[in-house]
């Protein structure tokens, strides 16, 4: 298979871009982590000093519990966990990480934001959420 991509010019090399991902996350604050999950082969990038999540949760859980009469669904916790951690992730990334769909992570988002616990600051591209204090 790898052949006949190669040939359709589709690929370089079969092999050469697992050393290309080493090569450019050598001297960066990025780990290259392979493995076989499913019979599929998986390239994790992870930053070597990742932030802790205890401070984080605590801190955002702490301040939204303080709402008065407005509960968070676990799932929507976990969003702004996610938001907290980095402020300009997509809509796409979050339902990956939480393993839902985009659509229903659109809805979550938009309550929360009616809800005044997020609001989104700048364009929808180029823009980041702010959770609210």
């Amino acid at each position: 298979m790898a052949h006949a991509f190669y040939r359709a010019r589709l690929i370089e090399h079969w092999g050469t871009g697992t050393l290309r991902i080493i090569r450019a996350c050598e001297g960066s604050d990025i780990k290259v982590k392979f493995s076989i999950q499913a019979g599929s082969f998986v390239v994790r990038l992870l930053k070597k000093h990742p932030i802790p999540l205890e401070g984080v949760v605590e801190k955002v859980g702490k301040r939204v519990g303080e709402r008065v009469g407005k509960r968070l669904s676990a799932r929507q916790q976990e969003i702004l966990n996610l938001i907290q951690l980095d402020p300009r992730i997509s809509a796409k990334r979050i339902a990956s990480e939480i393993g839902i769909s985009t659509r229903k992570t659109a809805d979550q988002l938009r309550k929360l934001q009616i809800g005044g616990f997020l609001r989104r600051v700048g364009p929808r591209r180029g823009g980041h959420w702010k959770v609210q204090p």
